[in-house]
């Protein structure tokens, strides 16, 4: 991937956590939950929230994933010239290329659009119910003649933390059925973002290479790597499925994506059998042939289990801080960042932290 898209993709996570964190302090700490002020300063902040993150992911969108696709075309061009080979320019193949790039833009506006969609249902949900909830309390405390306080209020606001924490903040549903599961709107906007730029230069090379008659791909090979695509890095690929040397490169990609699963690191690049001595060609025969089978060490899968492992602590954390911030409201840390530092460093002012925390809840 480009250092420039990595800084984007980086900038967009960003502007996520942003519009995320800025709209829960509105919902959690603005006062008067279930009254129609409250409602309509919520429903500004959700407004202003859904800009900032639309306008962040079109901009990384025209122009991440077309940089992508191009990047893929030129490092297929350059290394047929490098290699003295005949391939023409992809300027000749622009309609077959053009067509490619707007479904992939159109299908990544798709994907963040629908879960931006899901966001904005489930926050109006959260409004809806805490106004009638209050509408309900109300009407309660009228008919047994009961003088009103501020503890109605205090009520719904508590009501609103409880949901919010059940239920999570700005989470998206990913997959179908039986494997669904909800992720936060930023990690799900990640996903899609990095799945679509890798996805994108995959296509460019295929595209190019069909264009000029050329058939063979060899997957890239990273360590470690996750038990699927053990299986299927490093091993040559048929791209139409017709030189039964090699497996098809349908048997690697997931259904209708190319690439293996989301967020993968995985690619495919040109391998020329010209370039090959025989001995290296029945190699890779060999090779590619081999059963799919998780090969890694006990070492590698030690390894990958533990950045998965810091990579889920990291998403715990994101989680503690909001379950934090919903119960202490202006009282807890003013961002995901200082509520890092003061944990990683423990001490008084986390103990203290956890302490006022554990007192809400209770």
């Amino acid at each position: 991937m480009d250092k420039r898209t990595q800084k984007e993709l980086a900038d967009l996570k960003r502007i996520y956590e942003y519009a995320r964190d800025m709209l829960l302090d509105i919902i959690v700490n603005y006062t008067g939950v279930g009254t129609k002020v409250y409602y309509d300063t919520v429903l500004q902040g959700l407004n202003e929230a859904m800009q900032a993150m639309q306008k962040g992911s079109n901009k990384f969108i025209n122009t991440a994933v077309p940089r992508e696709y191009k990047k893929g075309l030129d490092d297929v061009y350059g290394y047929f010239k490098r290699n003295n080979l005949t391939m023409d320019s992809p300027d000749m193949f622009a309609a077959i290329h053009f067509d490619s790039l707007d479904n992939l833009v159109k299908e990544l506006q798709y994907n963040i659009g629908q879960g931006q969609e899901q966001v904005g249902r489930q926050i109006l949900r959260y409004l809806d119910d805490a106004q009638d909830n209050a509408l309900r309390r109300a009407g309660l405390e009228a008919a047994a003649e009961k003088v009103a306080t501020g503890s109605t209020v205090r009520d719904m606001q508590k009501n609103l933390k409880d949901k919010l924490q059940q239920e999570g903040f700005m989470t998206v549903q990913y997959g179908q059925g039986k494997n669904a599961y909800q992720v936060s709107l930023d990690s799900y906007v990640q996903m899609c973002a990095r799945s679509t730029t890798r996805e994108a230069g995959n296509i460019a090379r295929e595209n190019q290479l069909i264009s000029n008659g050329y058939d063979l791909v060899q997957m890239t090979t990273h360590y470690p790597t996750c038990e699927l695509c053990a299986q299927l890095q490093g091993r040559v690929y048929s791209i139409s499925g017709k030189d039964r040397r090699f497996p098809a490169l349908s048997v690697a990609w997931n259904k209708e994506y190319h690439n293996v699963h989301p967020n993968c690191r995985h690619s495919i690049h040109p391998w020329v059998e010209a370039l090959r001595s025989d001995a290296e060609i029945d190699e890779a025969i060999k090779i590619s042939n081999m059963p799919f089978e998780d090969t890694r060490s006990k070492a590698e899968i030690k390894l990958y289990n533990e950045q998965q492992s810091y990579n889920r602590r990291l998403r715990q954390d994101r989680y503690q801080y909001e379950r934090y911030k919903m119960r202490l409201g202006a009282d807890a840390p003013k961002t995901f960042s200082a509520f890092k530092r003061i944990k990683k460093a423990g001490g008084e002012r986390w103990v203290k932290l956890q302490k006022e925390y554990r007192k809400q809840v209770q």
